[in-house]
């Protein structure tokens, strides 16, 4: 029986085959401990066994939604080939090494933007951040080390709907939850 990880990749694939969808790009929701949602859209990186990876300044707003409450929810709207993936589950830091191994595959200009900013908190003026940048450029060259507030955080899903598009609003629902480590598939009504 394939698991729903194994359908994910089946339709990532499709998705990637087309040339109108940003396959990657994906919405990420999470909550503040009083329950403030927020929602921003980032780019999904890649499954590590079963974890939807993403990468992030973690002193940012995300970030510090997911170290006070790390439940979370991203979609992934595949709208051109009519397809949706919807994952929800608990975000855990990834390990600095596998952190470091997405850091360092990223281009030099990538590495000094993760480095200078400072995600989420009040600038003056944008030519402050680029000067900034500029400053980070003259210090580490083309060696940037991957800043320790930044990294990867891999979601853990304990649920993932399948949705596919169907003429006269009659789609296509699948469920997958996660029991006792075993995935457990039921059919929604559209």
């Amino acid at each position: 029986m394939s698991t729903p990880i194994d359908r994910f990749q089946e339709w990532y694939k499709e998705a990637k085959a087309s040339d109108k969808i940003d396959e990657d790009a994906i919405a990420l929701a999470t909550s503040s401990p009083n329950g403030q949602p927020s929602l921003r859209i980032l780019y999904f990186r890649q499954l590590i066994d079963e974890k939807f990876c993403f990468f992030t300044n973690y002193q940012g707003r995300k970030g510090q939604d997911l170290s006070q409450n790390p439940r979370a929810a991203i979609v992934f709207l595949w709208n051109m080939i009519g397809k949706q993936v919807n994952v929800e589950g608990e975000c855990f830091p990834l390990s600095p090494e596998e952190s470091d191994a997405y850091f360092y595959k990223r281009a030099v200009e990538s590495q000094l933007s993760a480095a200078t900013s400072k995600q989420s908190q009040k600038l003056s003026s944008y030519q402050k951040y680029l000067d900034e940048i500029e400053e980070n450029r003259k210090k580490f060259g083309n060696k940037v080390p991957r800043p320790e507030h930044w990294g990867g955080y891999g979601l853990s899903p304990h649920r993932i709907e399948f949705w596919e598009q169907g003429e006269h609003r009659r789609h296509k629902r699948e469920c997958y939850t996660k029991e006792n480590g075993l995935w457990i598939k039921e059919l929604l009504y559209p």
